[in-house]
Formats: C-alpha cells, structure tokens, sequence
C-alpha cells in the first residue's frame, strides 16, 4: 500500500509463488493482481509473465470471465514483441481451455489450432506436446474418436521423446477415454 512499485513487483510474485504452492490460489490472484496494479513500470517480459500467471491463478480461485482472458490477450501481445513464440503458443493453449471452459467450443477449436500452428515452427517441445494433447482432449470431448486418437498420439509420440510424464499422462487419457467411449477394446 506504500506505493513502492520496485517492492511490489519483486515481492508480490513470490508471494504469489508460496501462496500457490499451498493451494491458495486465490491469495495468489490477489499478489499478481497487486503486481498488476504497477505492471506499467516493469519490463514487457515481467508484465507478460504477471498477466499469465494472474490469468492462471484468477481462473482457478476467481472467475473465467473477461478480464482472465484479456490478461491472457494481453501476455500474448507483450510475449509477440519480445519475441518468445513459446509463450505466445502457451498462451494460446490456455486460450483454447479457458474458452473450453465457458462453453465456447468454436474459440476454444480456433485456439487450440492457433496453438499448434504457433508452436509447430519451434523446435519440439513441451508446450508442442501439451499443444497436441489439448486438440486431443477437445475431439474427445465432442466425441471425435479419430480426430481424438490423431492428435493423441502425436501427443504420446513428443511426451514420450521428451520424457514429459505429465503431458503423456493426459495425452493418454485423452485417447483411452475417446476410444472407450466409442467401445474400443484399446480403450
């Protein structure tokens, strides 16, 4: 409350780091939305950074409302200038869930899309992976068993080249559920 701007966004996002990782992610909201509030005086990767992680720590303690997803908007523009592609593909990612989650399919496909176009350029990684994985769980989802099991297995294929057990765990998921709902035995 002090107005100090260097204090605020040094400290706030640690804060934001110890309250999430003991599951208090709407304290976390409320440090990067304090950081946020001085965002202006940082650097474009620190305020790209903060609207990210505000984006993600409001989505899962707040709201999937407008401000979420323009903070992501936002990360994305200032990730594009500094020309880190990898963020702006993650970005993109969240873009395709967040929308997933309030029921917009179409946003959520177009972005999923823009995701993997964003990434495919970059050498592989994880973020191409999760990319992959995030196409597969959205046909899953709509019952698109092919289009699921396709985009699922380039998932497993990258996770597994880059020993990603996360990502391979959801790639998984995704194309054992789609095929046990269409009564694959593989499923």
């Amino acid at each position: 409350e002090a107005g100090d701007a260097a204090q605020v966004l040094g400290l706030a996002p640690r804060a934001a780091i110890e309250a999430a990782a003991v599951g208090s992610h709407r304290e976390a909201a409320l440090q990067l939305a304090a950081a946020l509030r001085f965002a202006d005086d940082a650097a474009p990767a620190v305020r790209a950074q903060l609207f990210e992680s505000w984006s993600y720590e409001a989505g899962l303690s707040l709201a999937i409302d407008e401000q979420v997803i323009d903070a992501r908007h936002q990360a994305i523009a200032l990730w594009r200038r500094e020309g880190r592609i990898d963020k702006v593909g993650l970005n993109l990612r969240w873009l395709a869930r967040l929308h997933w989650y309030r029921g917009e399919s179409a946003l959520a496909e177009q972005y999923a899309e823009e995701a993997v176009a964003t990434l495919e350029p970059l050498p592989p990684g994880p973020e191409l992976a999760w990319a992959y994985s995030v196409r597969s769980q959205h046909f899953m989802l709509q019952d698109q068993t092919d289009l699921a099991v396709h985009w699922g297995e380039r998932a497993i294929a990258l996770a597994r080249q880059l020993g990603q057990a996360e990502i391979l765990c959801h790639a998984l998921n995704n194309v054992g559920t789609a095929e046990m709902f269409a009564g694959r035995a593989g499923g």
